[in-house]
């Protein structure tokens, strides 16, 4: 039998499309993340020898919870196994038109961890009246390093999914934290100030999810309607067609958040 190269290609690519209009229906994903027990409070941080960021006067931000017990700024995100990229629901495929922005405001990252889809632009920007750069080691998309004074903007193009959070530093400021989670898929969020997380028009079926917390992967935790976190932070989850997937809460040890 004589094969053509260019019509099994052609071939692939109708089964991948079929595949993905096949998919059983779509659904959500929701929980939340809590802290049981005393967790690390922010700390003021001292500046030295920049009137701006005295005057702003900042706070290590690298745990925050809310009145509720609900941790801040923990990541939840579709992470698949090797060759089992998910369908986007036609809703999500568009990517959208507007560029994320990270502004240097008051000797901080705002906001301090940051959401980015693969193809979308990363928009720097500096309002403080001093000077910044904002260090990234981008794996995928190239580290950068890049100076932005009082004032100005600069834009990135970030075209690769990374498979975890990249840190943003300022060197200027050494204090100074900030993180961008860049992803293929619009599968991503982050939990609100009660701990709430929400991951809507998932494809259904089972999918392996990542907990991550810039503390720490969330390891080795069970959520009180859902499954127990590996020793990375991840764990898998069928999601229901047409219906909401409810984890409950994730309940996290404030001692290990130091």
């Amino acid at each position: 039998m004589r094969f053509y190269p260019a019509v099994t290609a052609a071939l692939l690519v109708l089964a991948a499309a079929a595949h993905a209009q096949e998919t059983a229906g779509w659904g959500a994903l929701s929980g939340r993340i809590v802290v049981v027990g005393e967790a690390p409070a922010p700390v003021a941080i001292t500046p030295k020898n920049d009137r701006c960021c005295i005057d702003a006067k900042p706070v290590d931000e690298r745990v925050l919870v809310g009145s509720e017990g609900g941790l801040l700024n923990a990541l939840v995100y579709l992470r698949p196994v090797r060759g089992a990229e998910p369908p986007v629901h036609p809703d999500l495929a568009a990517l959208p038109a507007a560029p994320v922005e990270v502004d240097n405001a008051g000797c901080s990252f705002r906001p301090r961890v940051s959401l980015v889809r693969a193809g979308q632009s990363l928009l720097l920007k500096n309002t403080d009246p001093t000077t910044h750069n904002v260090n990234a080691p981008f794996r995928r998309n190239g580290a950068f390093n890049l100076v932005v004074a009082a004032g100005a903007t600069r834009t990135l193009q970030l075209d690769e999914g990374e498979g975890t959070p990249t840190p943003l530093a300022c060197n200027i400021h050494p204090f100074m934290r900030g993180y961008v989670l860049v992803r293929d898929d619009p599968y991503m969020t982050l939990t609100a100030e009660d701990g709430a997380f929400r991951i809507d028009h998932l494809p259904a079926g089972e999918w392996r999810f990542q907990f991550w917390h810039e503390t720490g992967y969330l390891a080795g935790a069970t959520f009180t309607e859902g499954p127990t976190t590996d020793r990375l932070g991840r764990a898998t989850i069928r999601i229901t067609a047409g219906g909401e997937t409810r984890l409950g809460e994730l309940r996290v040890d404030g001692a290990s958040l130091e």
